[in-house]
């Protein structure tokens, strides 16, 4: 498998600004690479390495890996131990499994966790969430990468070259 892998120009990376701040993103020392995997999927990684985000239909997320460094800047969900196999299978996110939810208004992206704090997967809010949670009943958020798939084993490969 080959990728196409470049580094960011300064003005490229201003496009990360608001998310590069929250990590404390040193223009001077840091820099971000992007990483093409296909016509659909890019990553972002930081210093050529550590995969900080990914765009996916030209929506940005953060990866697994990197979730825990965006603690308090996206919405997080917390989900009991019934829930946690079907998530780590790559199931959406349903009412009924999340024990809490700390929504963020900055985007409509989730963190989702296992009661032990540990990031299982990355979603995508649903539109009616809201009436969800309410109704502990339905989709809350549609999983878009989760521990261990494909994304997040590629990414670690690299990570750890």
């Amino acid at each position: 498998m080959h990728f196409i892998s470049f580094k960011l120009s300064k003005q490229e990376t201003d496009k990360f600004k608001i998310l590069l701040d929250h990590l404390g993103f040193d223009k001077k020392k840091d820099e971000l690479w992007v990483l093409k995997i296909d016509k659909h999927l890019k990553a972002y990684l930081l210093n050529n390495k550590f995969p900080l985000l990914f765009e996916k239909d030209n929506c940005i997320f953060p990866t697994v890996i990197a979730a825990k460094t965006f603690e308090g800047y996206y919405s997080e969900a917390m989900v009991d131990q019934g829930a946690k196999p079907h998530i780590l299978n790559g199931a959406d996110l349903m009412a009924p499994g999340i024990l809490s939810i700390d929504l963020k208004d900055s985007s409509n992206i989730v963190v989702i966790k296992s009661e032990d704090g540990a990031v299982l997967a990355v979603g995508r809010l649903v539109k009616d969430f809201i009436d969800s949670l309410n109704r502990k009943h339905g989709k809350v958020a549609e999983n878009i990468h989760y521990l261990n798939d494909k994304l997040y084993r590629l990414l670690a490969l690299r990570r750890d070259s």
